[in-house]
C-alpha cells in the first residue's frame, strides 16, 4: 500500500496533481488541509475525477466531506481519543476510517473496525525538521488484529525498501512529494521502487 499525504496547506493545481498521481498509480489520498475554508475544500473535491472519490480520504471536516460523497475518514490520534468508545458503536458500515498511532502499545490496543494506522515517524522527517526517527520493535506487533500498519515520516525512493523491509504492511509519503518540484515524477519513483522490492 503505498498512501500520499496533502500538505498543511493548499497546493497550487491540487486537484490536477492528484488525479495525475492517481493516474500513475496512487492508491489513497488523504487531504489534511486542517484550516481549508469550506469553499476551498468543495472546490478542491470538485475538481478530483468522480472516479477517484472513493480513494479520497478526509483527514478534517468530515461532515463536509461526507456531504461531498466521500467515504473515508482518518482521525489523528487526538481526535480518536476524544471520540472515546461509545462514539465508535454509531459509525456507519459504509464507511472505512483510519488513524495514527505514536506506539505500537497504541496499535495493538485499537478497534479492530480501523483499516490501517500510521505509525511515525520511521525516518527523519522530510516535512518537519527536528523530528527524528524512532525504532520500533515491530516484533510488538499484535499479529492477530487486521489492521494494516503503515510506516510514516522521511520516507523517500532511496529507502522505502528499508520501511518495507521492517514489516510495515504499506507507507505513506507527504514531504517526498510536496517538498519537491515534480511531484508526479517523485511519486513514481518511490512506487518504481515498492514495486522492485515487492517482486524481489
Amino acid at each position: 500500500m503505498l498512501i500520499v499525504i496533502s500538505d498543511h496547506q493548499l497546493y497550487m493545481r491540487e486537484a490536477v496533481e492528484i488525479n495525475r498521481l492517481f493516474q500513475s498509480g496512487m492508491q489513497l489520498y488523504h487531504i489534511r488541509h486542517h484550516n481549508i475554508s469550506e469553499v476551498d475544500l468543495r472546490s478542491l473535491i470538485e475538481e478530483v475525477e468522480p472516479k477517484y472519490l472513493s480513494r479520497i480520504v478526509a483527514n478534517h471536516n468530515h461532515a463536509i466531506a461526507r456531504d461531498m460523497g466521500i467515504t473515508r475518514f482518518h482521525f489523528t490520534e487526538e481526535d480518536r481519543k476524544l471520540w472515546g468508545k461509545k462514539k465508535w458503536k454509531n459509525r456507519s458500515e459504509n464507511e472505512t476510517y483510519s488513524t495514527s498511532v505514536h506506539t505500537l502499545e497504541d496499535f495493538n490496543k485499537l478497534p479492530d473496525f480501523f483499516e490501517y494506522a500510521f505509525l511515525s515517524p520511521v525516518f527523519d522527517s522530510i516535512s518537519k525538521p527536528g523530528c527524528k526517527a524512532v525504532k520500533f520493535d515491530l516484533s510488538r506487533r499484535d499479529l492477530e488484529k487486521p489492521i494494516k500498519l503503515i510506516g510514516l515520516g522521511g520516507i523517500h525512493s532511496r529507502n522505502v525498501h528499508e520501511a518495507l523491509e521492517m514489516g510495515y504492511d504499506g507507507v505513506a509519503v507527504l514531504g517526498a512529494i510536496w517538498e519537491s518540484e515534480e511531484p508526479v515524477k517523485a511519486f513514481q519513483k518511490i512506487s518504481l521502487a515498492v514495486q522492485s522490492k515487492i517482486g524481489s
